[in-house]
Order: C-alpha cells, then sequence, then structure tokens
C-alpha cells in the first residue's frame, strides 16, 4: 500500500509537471460523468453503470489537470477510483474540442468478504461540444491498467457533462 502511494505521488507531481507554468490559472472545471463502466479479464461480460465527478484546473490553453472519482458497482465487487490526469487539447474544430490524457490512479475494490487497493494508470480520449464559453457535453473513452496480477482492468464510455469557470 505504501509503495502504491508513494508511486501515485510520483505520477501525480509529473501530471502537475506537465503543465508550463502561467501567470495565471486560465480557469477550473467542475463536471459529472455518466455511462458504462468494464471489467476487462472476467469470464462474462461485467459491464454496469458508471458515474462520477471531474474537477479541473486549466494550466494553459493546451493542458488540463483533472481530478476524477468514478464509482461502479459490478458482479460481487464496488469499485471507488480516484485518479488523476493530464489532459492535452490535440484537435479543436468549431466547437468541438478532442483531448487526450494520461496519469496515475488509485482502484478500490469493495467485496462483503474483502477490500483490495490497487495502482494503475489510466490513458483516454474525450470529444466536447462547447455549448457556449462555460457549458461543456461530450462523450469519454478511458482505460485503466490496475497494475496488480489479480485484478481486472476496467474501461468505460462515459457521457460528459461539465461547467468551465475561465477567464
Amino acid at each position: 500500500m505504501k509503495q502504491n502511494l508513494k508511486l501515485f505521488g510520483l505520477l501525480a507531481l509529473i501530471c502537475f509537471g506537465m503543465a508550463k507554468p502561467a501567470k495565471a490559472v486560465d480557469g477550473f472545471y467542475l463536471g459529472g460523468v455518466l455511462g458504462a463502466a468494464g471489467l476487462t479479464n472476467t469470464a462474462s461480460s461485467d459491464t454496469k453503470l458508471g458515474f462520477g465527478v471531474d474537477l479541473g484546473l486549466r494550466a494553459n490553453s493546451s493542458v488540463d489537470v483533472m481530478f476524477h472519482f468514478q464509482t461502479s458497482s459490478h458482479t460481487g465487487a464496488t469499485l471507488y477510483m480516484p485518479y488523476l490526469t493530464a489532459e492535452m487539447h490535440w484537435l479543436e474544430v468549431n466547437d468541438f474540442d478532442f483531448t487526450l490524457g494520461v496519469g496515475p490512479g488509485l482502484y478500490f475494490a469493495k467485496s462483503p468478504l474483502a477490500t483490495s487497493t490497487n495502482f494503475g494508470i489510466n490513458f483516454g480520449t474525450a470529444a466536447d461540444l462547447k455549448v457556449d464559453d462555460a457549458i461543456r457535453l461530450g462523450l469519454g473513452f478511458r482505460y485503466h491498467v490496475v497494475i496488480d496480477s489479480g485484478s481486472a482492468n476496467i474501461w468505460s464510455f462515459l457521457f460528459r457533462f461539465g461547467y468551465f469557470f475561465g477567464s
């Protein structure tokens, strides 16, 4: 557990370090996600409803640092996933914004018999529609590689909605 937390902290510092220093923060983001979440190495497809919250900081025009918390209940266990990402804005077409993100995560699986904590890496992409200067609607896909030989990897395909408090 201590080793997982140290690795999580190191990768969190790398995420924050990827953001170039700015004179001021460009804005803050508050949003929610809702959609399908599944486990990859289970005998049967275990896809359930997942939901969560996103909190972000726009470090500059091309990088957001995001904290995500997502949960989903699967057969035999409930997953709780706090994770960080550095989101790079790689393409903007009209009112659509496309991002790629990567970062560290902690993965808690709670069942009636046991609770486990694992470290992992997540990566994904999203496409958001800028409804106006503040409101964002979109779709995102994220894949979580859980670093433990006995744990399933996790994927999610989620509807995103949020508000950008920008300058």
